[in-house]
């Protein structure tokens, strides 16, 4: 089974992306990667977007078994359902759930039209993946919902950390300095802690580039520097308006930092962190700090534990949306593991298919384009 895969995961690469991509390749996917999207939303990238979009877009879709948008919300959707048109066999259009107009505050909204470009795209999709989060429940209408296959996102590349969790007064924001991430929330806590809290614990963020208030900015972190401010001990605040999957959050979990999240969150509902980790006000999270409450590697275990097949069943879910059946790699020896083959021209296979000049890049285990 050939499946076309389309664009990116936002900026996950490492982190959910390629994790999907090779779970899919395990359970007999030969996968063909094309077609740039990467912060699609940001004015300097709008002009060359075009050339992005249109690269390695294929003559013919019917050579493949499906189509798979890394990001659904990829604005080069309208091309490939142009490329279907007057075509005798279109394969399904698959998209992996990272946003949605439907949720308040989600970026996609600085976009013009965004709900009615949303509304489109619920219309040609024959199926999308989101993660079992109430946010996603509550938040998306009936036309969506009769599209939507809820499966879990990965944590794979987290997996074989073992952080050891320590105390110190210290709260970050360990995410983008944007509303969506919830930034204002954490200026508007850091600001009441002035007045409350002890004077020795403080407040940092990442992404944020000049002081504001007691805020220390931190700018942009490498993981390794966000590994060394884990070592250091402390505390994250975790209570965004949009987290489809809250990839920082892992991160910093998986790092050694302590999580708090606001208890009625929905955006955390997928990831079971630990009950006593939430809190229901800024006094109570304040609270936890001074009570020095901490997560344990036993949190870490357990929450690893949950989550480590999440890749599986992700890739399980898109090929069931588009009615594929997994095959043992046992039973596929023409595939090497990770590195699969591109359809070789004029060779016959279980869908008659032709490769040729238009066949897209080959992706292999390491997710490079080859």
């Amino acid at each position: 089974m050939h499946l076309l895969a389309i664009g990116h995961f936002g900026y996950h690469e490492e982190t959910i992306t390629l994790p999907i991509l090779n779970a899919l390749e395990r359970l007999g996917a030969t996968l063909h990667r094309v077609g740039g999207d990467f912060a699609f939303f940001l004015p300097e990238n709008f002009a060359d977007q075009p050339r992005h979009w249109l690269a390695g877009l294929p003559d013919a879709l019917d050579i493949y078994d499906a189509l798979l948008f890394l990001d659904y919300w990829h604005m080069g959707v309208p091309m490939y359902l142009y490329r279907s048109i007057d075509r005798t066999s279109t394969p399904p259009f698959l998209g992996i759930g990272h946003g949605s107009a439907y949720i308040d505050g989600d970026l996609c909204l600085r976009i013009p039209h965004a709900r009615d470009y949303e509304d489109f795209l619920w219309r040609i999709y024959d199926a999308v993946t989101f993660p079992p989060s109430d946010l996603v429940r509550r938040s998306m209408p009936d036309h969506a919902q009769r599209k939507i296959h809820y499966a879990p996102y990965p944590i794979d590349h987290f997996l074989n950390e073992q952080p050891q969790f320590t105390y110190a007064p210290k709260i970050y924001h360990v995410s983008r300095w944007r509303p969506d991430k919830g930034s204002d929330r954490f200026a508007n806590f850091a600001q009441y802690a002035a007045t409350t809290a002890p004077s020795e614990v403080t407040f940092a963020a990442t992404g944020l580039e000049t002081p504001l208030h007691n805020i220390k900015p931190l700018g942009w972190l490498t993981p390794d520097q966000l590994r060394q401010l884990a070592r250091a001990g402390g505390y994250f605040i975790c209570d965004a308006r949009q987290e489809i999957f809250p990839n920082a959050v892992v991160r910093m979990f998986a790092y050694g930092l302590t999580p708090l999240y606001r208890a009625d969150n929905l955006a955390y509902s997928a990831l079971h962190l630990p009950e006593r980790l939430a809190f229901t006000s800024y006094d109570h999270a304040l609270q936890l700090v001074a009570d020095r409450t901490l997560a344990t590697p036993d949190d870490w275990a357990a929450f690893r534990a949950q989550h480590a097949d999440n890749a599986t069943q992700l890739a399980q879910t898109i090929l069931a949306a588009a009615q594929l059946q997994p095959q043992p790699e046992q039973s596929r020896p023409d595939i090497h593991r990770g590195h699969t083959a591109p359809p070789r021209k004029n060779t016959p296979t279980s869908a008659n298919r032709s490769g040729g000049a238009s066949d897209p890049h080959k992706v292999g285990f390491w997710g490079g384009m080859v």
